[in-house]
């Protein structure tokens, strides 16, 4: 399995905005993004991903997770780690496909940012 796909399996099962709504969640008093974590959801584009830039992917998770609530920077924490660890098997087709069939943590964590984002900021975000 390529990495690319493989990147695309994962991005598909674990995040996708959808609808998005006003919100006013400020996320952790050490944010040094300079905008509240609702934003930061809201531009966090996981369609954009889809063109391969992994770097640029998880660059885009850990600006999010600076600006998230201390509660839920580990969930940002588990979704970059797992996404660095899928772009540094991408020579690697026998480990990205083990990293792509162990999404258990991953899952969780994508389904906590979710429904975070959904009660605190009114964002919807796909899943599944």
């Amino acid at each position: 399995m390529h990495w690319t796909r493989a990147f695309g399996i994962v991005t598909a099962a674990t995040i996708c905005l959808g609808a998005v709504a006003a919100c006013s969640e400020t996320g952790n008093s050490d944010n040094k993004t300079g905008k509240d974590y609702c934003t930061l959801v809201k531009e966090f584009d996981a369609a954009d991903s889809a063109d391969g830039d992994m770097p640029g992917l998880i660059a885009r998770i850990k600006t999010v997770r600076e600006g998230a609530p201390t509660a839920q920077q580990k969930e940002w924490d588990k979704l970059s780690g797992y996404m660095q660890k899928l772009y540094d098997a991408r020579d690697d087709q026998a480990k990205a496909a083990e990293i792509v069939a162990d999404t258990g943590a991953v899952r969780k964590a994508s389904e906590a940012i979710a429904k975070h984002a959904k009660d605190a900021c009114g964002i919807e975000i796909k899943t599944k």
